[in-house]
């Protein structure tokens, strides 16, 4: 158990030196024009990856969220369904 957690802080910090590479890398201003506004700003590339690295892991989330909810509606009808099949076969006298 202490091999994987020291196996893991290694990873993160391997994973930590490589963002920090690709950050002190990109660091180069990029000049980005937003469509309807047509203004014109410059940003580092890295704060323009992250950002958008960023909406797309909230996108991600959102859509998991909804599939989420419909799978936990569909399970809530057919649970209830079970249950009104359950009390229907209850409810019958055994035939012998």
């Amino acid at each position: 158990m202490v091999l994987l957690r020291i196996l893991g802080v290694v990873c993160y910090a391997l994973l930590a030196v490589v963002i920090l590479g690709f950050i002190f890398s990109n660091r180069e201003p990029v000049a980005v024009e937003i469509f309807p506004l047509g203004q014109t700003n410059e940003f580092p590339l890295y704060v323009l990856l992250c950002v958008m690295f960023c909406a797309g892991l909230l996108l991600g989330l959102l859509h998991s969220i909804t599939v989420w909810a419909k799978l936990r509606r569909h399970l809530a009808r057919a649970t209830r369904a079970i249950s009104q099949l359950e009390k229907e076969i209850a409810a019958k006298p055994p035939t012998a």
